[in-house]
C-alpha cells in the first residue's frame, strides 16, 4: 500500500542540484531500511521462506528475478545518483518476532546493527578523519518503510503469535512506536539527520487480508484502524524527535489516506483492478506467486494494482509518479512531503559555470523582481514582510524571498535578473549581459488587464522592452550580428503569464465585460493567440530556448475560494477555465516548435503549483485573507513560512518555488519535453 514512498524517494534521488560542475548530487548517499517493499534482494541469501527469487518475480528484468516482490522496480532502482546500502528485509518488522515463522529475516534493530557495522568498520576507512564522516553521515538521507508486517505478520497470525493476547490495538501500537523511537534515536547517535519515515498503509484493503478475514464493503475497516492507531502515534513521537535531537529532520510520509483512495477508486490511476492480485498466487490469491506458470503468471499487470497477495505492480509506482505532478487533490499532500524534503537537502550557492549567457523573464507577479516598485500601480510587494528572506529587506518580489526565476538563475550559473525598469534609464553596462526580468505583476497577456490599479507592463509591452534591448542596447556589446545572434539563441527565455487575464479581468465582471462577450473556450483561444503572437515575436528577436510555464489551478488560491461560493476545497469552475486555456497552450507550443527553425518551446506543467490542500496564506492580508499583506507587523506577520505552501492570496512562499525550480531544472516531470538543464546542452 505504499506505492508513494518509492516514487517520491525516485523523484528526491534523481534529481541532481546544480552546483561547482553544475550536476552535483543531493546528498552523498541513500540507505534505506524497511520490508518487502523495498527489499532488493537481501533475502535471496538469508534463510527464510520469504523470497521472490523466482519468475513471475522481476519479469520486467531481462534477466529475470531479482529478488524483489514484485514484476519490476523498486525503490532501489531510481537510486543510481546516489551510492548506500539497502538493508531492508522481506516479511520483517519493528518486532524480534515479526516474520520469524517463515525463517530468518532481519528485523529493524538488526538493520541499525548492520548499519552501526558499516559506521563504525566499513566508513572510516575511506575518509580522512571524523569529521570528515560526520559530514557525510549527516547529509545523507535515510528512508525507512517498516511496520506493516508487525500486523500482517504478528498481530494478525494469532495462531502464530500472541501479541492480539498481549495487547489491546493502542498498546500493541505504543509498543511499536517506543521500539520504533529507540532505533530512530540510535540512527541519530551514529549520524544520520536526515530521515523519512512513511505511514503503514491501509491494510484492510491487502488481498491478504480481504481475502481471509471476515468484513463488509470493499477493505477490512478494522484492520485499517489498526494502521490508523499506529500512524497516529507515528507523528508525534516524530516531532518530538526533531524537537530534542539537535540539527534533525524526521519528516513523516502521509501515504495512508492516498493509498486508500487509489484502491477505492482505480479508475482515477489508470487502473481497472484494485481487489485481486495480477499473478497467480498460493492460499487464493493471499500469498507469493505460483512459480513457473509462464504467460500465464499475470495477465495485463498495467492495469493491475496488485501483484501478488501483498505488493504492488511496477505499473503502480510509475503511474503515481505520474499523478504526483500533475495535481490532483489526491496527490498534493505527496507534494508537501516532496517540497519539505527537497527544501532541508538542497545546498544553496551558485554553481561556478554559466550553463548559458543569459536568462530572460516575461510575466507577472509571480517574476516580478521589482518592476512594479518603479510604475504607478498599486500592486506593489516593495514593503515588509515581503522579501523577508532578503538581508535588505522587501525587493519588489511577491514572496518572503526568491522566486522560481531566482533559483533557475542560480542553477545556471548566473546573477539575478534585475528588473528592466531599473535601469531604463542608464545605458545597459557589459556587467548586466546576463539577463533582464521584464515581469510586471498583476498585468497579463491581454492589455487591459490589471489596469484598474494602475499602470504595469502588458506582455506586449514587455516583448517591446527586450525589442528595445535586442535592438539598441545589445549590439554596442558584440562585434557583429552574428555574434548578438549567438549570444540570444544560447540564452534562456522564461514566462509565466495569463492568470491574470483570469483573475483580474474575466472574473471580475463589475471591472471588465469579458466574461460576458467570451464563452470560456473562446476566451482561452483568444489569450493563445495572443500570447502565440508574442511568442513569435520572441523567437524573430532571436530567443530559441523558452520556457512557457502553464496557468496553476487559480479555484484553489485563497482570494478565489474566499470570495467565491463552491463546494469542495477549490473552485472547481475557476479551475476548469485554466484547464481550458491549458490544453491550448500544449498545442500552440508544440506547433511553434515545429514550425520555427531551431527553436524549443518547453511546457511547465505547472497546474499541480496551487497546492490544493492548503488555504491559508502565511502572512496577514487585507480582505480576509484574499489580498496582498498587511504591511510592518513585525514577527506576527507569518509564523514559520517555510510550512505553508501560499504566502498571502495570491502567491506561493520560497520554500514552494524553490522545489518548482529545482525539478524544472533537472526533473523528468515538469518540464516537457526537455528539462531546462538539457534544453543548455
Amino acid at each position: 500500500m505504499m506505492m508513494l514512498i518509492i516514487i517520491i524517494i525516485s523523484i528526491i534521488v534523481m534529481a541532481k542540484i546544480p552546483s561547482g560542475n553544475c550536476s552535483q548530487q543531493l546528498a552523498p548517499a541513500l540507505y534505506v531500511f524497511g520490508d518487502s517493499l523495498f527489499d532488493s534482494g537481501n533475502n535471496n541469501l538469508l534463510p527464510t521462506l520469504a523470497k521472490a527469487n523466482y519468475a513471475p518475480y522481476g519479469m520486467n528484468f531481462d534477466k529475470g528475478p531479482t529478488g524483489r516482490f514484485t514484476n519490476g522496480r523498486t525503490v532501489v532502482d531510481f537510486i543510481d545518483q546516489l551510492t548506500g546500502l539497502n538493508f531492508a528485509s522481506g516479511a520483517c518488522g519493528i518486532l524480534p518476532e515479526t516474520g520469524n515463522d517463515s525463517g530468518k529475516c532481519l528485523n529493524f534493530a538488526e538493520q541499525i546493527n548492520l548499519f552501526e557495522r558499516t559506521v563504525k568498520t566499513d566508513l572510516p576507512r575511506h575518509y580522512q578523519n571524523s569529521n570528515e564522516l560526520s559530514n557525510y553521515l549527516s547529509r545523507s538521507i535515510y528512508v525507512i518503510t517498516v511496520g506493516s508486517n508487525d500486523y500482517i505478520n504478528n498481530y494478525l497470525e494469532p495462531q502464530r503469535h500472541d501479541s492480539s493476547k498481549r495487547y489491546t490495538p493502542q498498546s500493541y501500537a505504543q509498543l511499536l512506536v517506543n521500539q520504533l523511537s529507540i532505533q530512530l534515536q540510535r540512527l541519530y547517535q551514529m549520524g544520520a539527520r536526515k530521515v523519512v519515515m512513511f505511514e503503514i498503509g491501509p491494510l484492510g484493503c491487502t488481498p491478504s487480508i480481504t481475502r481471509k478475514m471476515k468484513h463488509i464493503g470493499r477493505c477490512h475497516s478494522e484492520v485499517n484502524n489498526l494502521a490508523v492507531l499506529f500512524n497516529d502515534q507515528l507523528a508525534p513521537m516524530l516531532q518530538n524527535l526533531t524537537s530534542t535531537l539537535e540539527g534533525s529532520s524526521f519528516i513523516l510520509g502521509h501515504v495512508h489516506r492516498l493509498a486508500l483512495d487509489a484502491v477505492m477508486n482505480p479508475s482515477n490511476y489508470g487502473l481497472s483492478d484494485s481487489s485481486n492480485p495480477c499473478c497467480v498466487t498460493w492460499l487464493n490469491g493471499t500469498s507469493l506467486c505460483i512459480p513457473g506458470l509462464g504467460p500465464l503468471a499475470c495477465h495485463d499487470p498495467d492495469k493491475h494494482y496488485f501483484w501478488d497477495g501483498s505488493h504492488l505492480t511496477e505499473t503502480v509506482y510509475r503511474t503515481i509518479a505520474s499523478l504526483c505532478f500533475n495535481g490532483t487533490s489526491k496527490t498534493i499532500m505527496m507534494m508537501m512531503l516532496i517540497i519539505i524534503i527537497i527544501s532541508i537537502i538542497i545546498p544553496s550557492g551558485n554553481c561556478s559555470q554559466q550553463l548559458a549567457p543569459a536568462l530572460y523573464v516575461f510575466g507577472d507577479s509571480l517574476f516580478d523582481s521589482g518592476n512594479n516598485n518603479l510604475l504607478p500601480t498599486l500592486a506593489k510587494a516593495n514593503y515588509a514582510p515581503y522579501g523577508m528572506n532578503f538581508d535588505k529587506g522587501p525587493t519588489g518580489r511577491f514572496t518572503n524571498g526568491k522566486t522560481v526565476v531566482d533559483f533557475i538563475a542560480e542553477f545556471l550559473g548566473l546573477p539575478y535578473s534585475p528588473p528592466y525598469m531599473s535601469i531604463l534609464r542608464a545605458v545597459l553596462r557589459s556587467d548586466q549581459l546576463t539577463g533582464l526580468n521584464f515581469a510586471s505583476g498583476i498585468c497579463g497577456i491581454l492589455p487591459e488587464t490589471g489596469n484598474y490599479l494602475g499602470k504595469c507592463l502588458n506582455f506586449a509591452e514587455q516583448i517591446n522592452l527586450f525589442e528595445r534591448t535586442v535592438k539598441t542596447d545589445l549590439p554596442r556589446h558584440y562585434q557583429n550580428s552574428n555574434e548578438l545572434s549567438n549570444y540570444l539563441s544560447r540564452s534562456i527565455y522564461v514566462i509565466s503569464i495569463g492568470s491574470n487575464d483570469y483573475i483580474n479581468n474575466y472574473l471580475e465582471p463589475q471591472r471588465y465585460d469579458s466574461s460576458k462577450r467570451y464563452t470560456p473556450q473562446s476566451y482561452a483561444q483568444l489569450l493563445i493567440n495572443q500570447l502565440s503572437i508574442q511568442l513569435q515575436r520572441l523567437y524573430q528577436l532571436g530567443a530559441r530556448k523558452v520556457v512557457m510555464f502553464e496557468i496553476g489551478p487559480l479555484g484553489c488560491i485563497p482570494s478565489i475560494t474566499r470570495t467565491m461560493k463552491h463546494i469542495g476545497r477549490c473552485h472547481s469552475e475557476v479551475n476548469n477555465l485554466a484547464v481550458l486555456f491549458n490544453d491550448q497552450l500544449a498545442l500552440m507550443l508544440q506547433n511553434l516548435t515545429s514550425t520555427l527553425e531551431g527553436s524549443a518551446f518547453i511546457l511547465g506543467h505547472a497546474h499541480w503549483l496551487g497546492l490544493t490542500d492548503s488555504s491559508n496564506p502565511c502572512c496577514v492580508t487585507w480582505l480576509n485573507g484574499t489580498s496582498g499583506c498587511i504591511p510592518e507587523l513585525g514577527p506576527l506577520a507569518c509564523h514559520d513560512p517555510e510550512k505553508h505552501y501560499f504566502w498571502d492570496g495570491y502567491h506561493l512562499t520560497e520554500t514552494v518555488y524553490r522545489t518548482i525550480a529545482s525539478l524544472c531544472f533537472n526533473g523528468t516531470s515538469v518540464c516537457l519535453p526537455k528539462n531546462i538543464q538539457d534544453l543548455v546542452l
